[in-house]
């Protein structure tokens, strides 16, 4: 019945290079994605650029799959035979998007089937079908036959788990879409329109709470795969649906996650449930009665649309009387006709009176049906077809509501997945409108229940004896989402609105003897039973005791080692879900990594809805490696509650050593990470760490631990240390220094030795030494064992410390092409280092492609950045180029920043741009006095603040260069052995 609107789209030329929000990506017209397997399956990994990178190759798609499974995360299966552009066949997660424009026999839509082997609707499994470009969660692929291009994937489609067919689908990995990376989708396509691949960047659905004039509101935001040509962005189609009053539980301006419309989660993997809430005029049965009137429809009307040339302008009465009349709900038929018409102004309408698209088929809507008056056709589609569409035995029934692609008329009446959601949206919005800024007049007006039991009994009568008029089977294998009109209690059976018109006599009217006729529905005769201990209220407080009242928590109290075994407690469970003998709850903890996994049982107690957990863990089993944490929670009556989280836990807990192994328990991003490691008792390694680095008036606050493991520092008076300065570039002890020993507190390795007496502290004078570059090396005599260890730190906080003393400038940096070891260096005061501002510890990176001495002149072409910084058109650098003294003059050779000759944003694989990184300079060398130079790069850039930094010119390979004379001077290049640096030469030759 529905129709689809066909875009022309226009064939385009694809170019060798398309700009995408700001990014560059590579085109070719020939092969959108190369494989590199032959007629083999291609395990691949999907690159940070949207690229596929080969893992292995295998014969057939079980291996493959495995393997994929196996690694996990952004890897994918391909085979050469596939008609998407990906040649994606399997992938770990992500979505599928419908696209049967590829079917042989120009189908227009694509179908989802129940069963994975029978399509056959008579057998009694279900199907829906679906359109062009639209969203499916992918769940699994069941099989591939690249013999015939095909095979079959399991989906879930607003409502509706099924299998369809892979070939006329594309899948994008959830890479793409969690990244935004564009992707080429499409082609194959048998269809008149012969669409090519075509590039877009499809974004995810969800749900979302606004808020509009006092009201918090629930808005479904979906988008179409397709990407028009003439769409530079290449942003696929973005729709919003305004669904009804959001609820309580829903957050304004967060976003939700629902596979089927009614069960929202808050994370896209659909594992964290915030709410099962079903929206009211999209699962409120037709078989109802509006409280609008039909002036409230017209004034509606009016404030909507008012087309002049609208057929149904004026005409509200018209569906206030086929509700009377035929039992279908005003307010929903004509926002049906709004939404299927254009609000009246549609071709059919206009000029045939068909509102609703009958006989409008996907393939040729030209076929649609011609009506006398808009009257007829409202009548009509009241009295007999929507009928047809309610009548229990009809094989278009799933539910009374419009629904979504698993219940209601939507499942069989539209290609559109979400036709429901968009008559629901008119409805409401007609009632938001209505009702002003007071009560909503129609919403939540009726009690809605949900059938929970498959296959009920409607009785004729309110006793367990009575007769059965029906039941609520829409087949021998299916039934979602069966959800009536509650119209009050008798004894232990509940009064229901009837589907099916009942007769005078009492007798049921179904779709066999009146397939060509009109049928009058009336709201009295047309009753039933249904015992009330198998109906869920939906929009009632009763439904309290299956609606979770916050979202899943799983945490960790109690961490600790129980002998030789973890012990672990906490709390997992899920907010508002009653646990009794009926509804069990089980708490598993899984530890693992990608290869091995290992289930422990918990031991759980509920009180006062919070269900603790506990477990001791025997970790002996695992291999070596470093494995997580995770809990799943599951209910025995409450399933779709079900829920797990990796464990997470501020709690720190103590190194141990257990039968000859090492573990390591850690927090961080990823949650809790166990390292199991073989521990051998005579490996032995040098330790330092710094808490406290200070420069003041030339004097060198200094604390920090430094030791050797496997010794005991127990005994104080045989403990001494010394720090050791030394001269980088002579490696000579220039001054050592006596350090005061500190107790180290409760500081333990678990390794069985005392580290009791490692910590130290000094104030260091520095004012005797020379201008030069030191180190730091403190001396450990413990009991006349010796170390000397290196002083080292990755704490940013000491990346860079100076202090400005007369004319001289103090510096402490580290040093990370040393192990960040910490390093000192005593120069003339030339730069101000409190503009130095960069985002991280890293040492920003310069080269140059050309130096040289030519004609009189220094020649430098180079590059250099600050790492994480972009260096694109919009935050375009400045580079300053100097020369600076032995004796601390500087000198400014140039301020320059040109067009760089290579791409560096790939060269250097940089997830931000490098397109402007290069200077250049040439100057002349005349005025030089004889010294030695060092030639340093200033830069300076603006991103997502004012970064700066000033850094030397080095070279790792050592090269020799040129020198170059005039008639009294030598120049010449040489390469300083104290980090690389590059310095300059300049001497008076003999007899000048």
């Amino acid at each position: 019945m529905k129709k689809i609107c066909i875009l022309l789209i226009a064939l385009f030329i694809l170019l060798p290079i398309i700009a995408l929000n700001g990014k560059n990506y590579s085109v070719s017209a020939e092969e959108y994605y190369s494989f590199d397997c032959g007629n083999e399956y291609e395990v691949s990994y999907i690159t940070d650029d949207g690229k596929f990178t080969k893992v292995a190759c295998y014969a057939n798609f079980s291996d493959a799959k495995n393997k994929m499974n196996e690694l996990g995360g952004d890897h994918v299966v391909r085979h050469s035979s596939s008609l998407s552009p990906t040649k994606i066949v399997a992938m770990v997660s992500g979505n599928a998007y419908s696209y049967p424009a590829r079917n042989k026999d120009n189908t227009s839509t694509l179908s989802i089937y129940q069963h994975s082997d029978i399509r056959d609707p008579y057998q009694g499994y279900k199907q829906t079908y679906i359109a062009n470009h639209y969203e499916m969660n992918y769940i699994d692929t069941d099989r591939y036959y690249p013999s015939v291009n095909g095979g079959l994937i399991k989906v879930y489609i607003n409502g509706f788990e099924g299998y369809t067919d892979l070939e006329y689908t594309d899948l994008v990995p959830s890479k793409f879409i969690d990244k935004q990376l564009p992707i080429y989708l499409g082609g194959n396509d048998k269809s008149s329109l012969n669409e090519q691949p075509f590039l877009v960047i499809v974004r995810r659905n969800y749900y979302s709470v606004v808020e509009n004039n006092n009201r918090r509101e629930l808005v479904y935001t979906y988008h179409r795969s397709y990407c028009k040509p003439e769409n530079v962005n290449k942003l696929d189609e973005e729709f919003n649906i305004v669904l009804g009053l959001a609820p309580d539980e829903m957050t304004t301006g967060a976003k939700y996650y629902s596979n089927n419309g009614y069960d929202f989660y808050t994370t896209a993997d659909y594992k964290n449930i915030a709410v099962t809430y079903y929206p009211y005029f999209q699962f409120l049965p037709l078989r109802s009665k509006t409280n609008l009137t039909s002036d409230d429809l017209n004034k509606a009307f009016k404030a909507i649309s008012n087309s002049d040339i609208s057929v149904i302008k004026d005409a509200g009465a018209i569906f206030i009387e086929a509700q009377d009349k035929y039992g279908i709900n005003a307010l929903l038929l004509y926002a049906m006709a709004a939404h299927e018409s254009a609000w009246g102004t549609s071709y059919y309408a206009r000029t045939r009176n068909n509102l609703f698209g009958w006989n409008a088929i996907d393939g040729d809507p030209n076929q649609a049906a011609s009506f006398s008056t808009v009257q007829d056709c409202v009548f009509d589609h009241a009295g007999y077809n929507l009928r047809l569409y309610l009548d229990i035995t009809d094989p278009r029934f799933f539910g009374s509501s419009l629904g979504n692609k698993g219940s209601g008329l939507n499942v069989k009446y539209a290609s559109d997945p979400y036709w429901g959601m968009k008559i629901s949206s008119i409805a409401y919005q007609i009632d938001r409108y209505i009702s002003g800024n007071g009560d909503l007049k129609d919403t939540d007006f009726y009690s809605l229940s949900l059938i929970n039991k498959f296959d009920v009994d409607f009785k004729k009568e309110a006793n367990k004896d009575s007769s059965v008029l029906y039941t609520s089977q829409y087949g021998p294998y299916y039934q979602e989402n069966f959800i009536v009109i509650n119209l009050g209690e008798d004894g232990n059976f509940t009064k229901v609105q009837s589907t099916n018109p009942i007769a005078d006599d009492g007798k049921v009217i179904v779709r066999e003897n009146t397939l060509k006729q009109r049928v009058e529905y009336s709201y009295t005769n047309s009753v039933a039973y249904i015992a009330t201990d198998v109906l869920v209220s939906l929009n009632r407080s009763d439904i309290i005791d299956i609606k979770p009242t916050g979202e899943y928590v799983a945490n960790i109290k109690d961490m600790s080692w129980d002998n030789d075994k973890l012990y672990i407690s906490g709390d997992a469970y899920m907010p508002g879900i009653v646990v009794d003998e009926e509804n069990t709850i089980t708490n598993i903890i899984t530890v693992y990594d990608s290869a091995n996994k290992k289930e422990y049982s918990t031991v759980s107690k509920t009180e006062d809805g919070v269900t603790g957990y506990a477990a001791s863990l025997d970790l002996s089993s695992l291999n070596e490696g470093t494995y997580n944490l995770k809990i799943k929670t599951s209910y025995s009556k409450y399933s779709k509650f079900n829920s797990e989280a990796v464990l997470n836990s501020e709690i720190k807990i103590e190194t141990i050593i257990i039968n000859g192994y090492k573990y390591i328990i850690q927090s961080n991003t990823d949650g809790i990470t166990i390292n199991k490691t073989k521990y051998d008792n005579a490996s032995s390694t040098n330790i330092s760490a710094i808490s406290e680095l200070k420069l003041v008036d030339n004097l060198l606050t200094i604390k920090g631990k430094a030791f050797r493991t496997s010794q005991n520092y127990s005994d104080l008076t045989k403990i001494s240390y010394k720090l050791q300065v030394i001269e980088i570039e002579s490696d000579e002890i220039i001054k050592e220094y006596a350090l005061s020993v500190k107790d180290s507190g409760s500081f333990s390795l678990n390794d069985g030795f005392d580290y009791k007496y490692t910590s130290f502290e000094g104030k260091i004078d520095l004012s005797n030494l020379i201008k030069g570059t030191y180190r730091f090396v403190v001396v450990v005599n413990n009991d006349n064992n010796i170390s000397k260890i290196n002083l080292r730190t990755t704490n940013s906080d000491y990346s860079l410390v100076f202090d400005d003393y007369g004319d001289v400038t103090y510096k402490i940096t580290t040093n990370p092409l040393y192990s960040y070891r910490i390093e000192l260096d005593v120069e003339s005061k030339v730069f101000d280092y409190s503009l130095i501002n960069k985002p991280s510890i890293r040492n920003s990176i310069v080269s140059y492609t050309a130096l040289n001495l030519k004609n009189g002149k220094l020649n430098i072409d180079g590059y250099a950045w600050i790492y994480y910084v972009n260096f694109s058109a919009e935050n375009m650098p400045n580079y300053n180029l100097y020369l600076v003294s032995n004796d601390g003059n500087l000198i400014d050779i140039g301020n320059s920043t040109t067009a760089c000759k290579y791409n560096y944003t790939e060269i250097f694989e940089s997830k931000r741009s490098l397109d402007n990184i290069c200077f250049s300079t040439s100057y002349d060398l005349k005025d030089l006095k004889p010294g030695i130079y060092e030639i340093k790069v200033g830069i300076s850039v603006t991103d997502e603040e004012n970064y700066y930094d000033i850094i030397s010119l080095i070279d790792r390979q050592v090269k020799t260069y040129e020198p170059y004379e005039n008639d009294d001077r030598i120049y010449s290049l040489k390469v300083d052995k104290v980090r690389n640096t590059i310095k300059l030469y300049v001497e008076t030759k003999e007899g000048n």
